[in-house]
């Protein structure tokens, strides 16, 4: 009754790992890394990226409009902290 098969394991995805804080992020900013929102709230800790591409990291307060963004490029297994300040966008101020 032994059943036999074959499989190929796939190697796992190369990724690194930020850890994400916020400066004057208000009660309820939203955190969003390469458009993804993220459910979790700062700080947000080991959060996996792919490793060798960049990889937006956007923090927002919708109710006091301010912003901050920085872009991040890790090696595999590298990680990083990155602290976001946020401000006024002078763009979003203009309109």
């Amino acid at each position: 009754n032994a059943v036999t098969f074959n499989a190929t394991l796939q190697p796992l995805p190369k990724a690194g790992y930020i850890t994400i804080t916020l400066v004057a992020g208000g009660e309820n900013p939203v955190v969003e890394v390469n458009g993804q929102r993220l459910g979790e709230r700062p700080p947000i800790t080991n959060y996996p990226i792919p490793a060798g591409v960049p990889v937006t990291v956007k923090a927002r307060n919708p109710f006091s409009g301010t912003v901050a963004e920085q872009i991040v490029t890790l090696g595999d297994n590298q990680k990083k902290h990155v602290e976001l300040i946020l401000k006024v966008d002078d763009q979003t101020r203009r309109r």
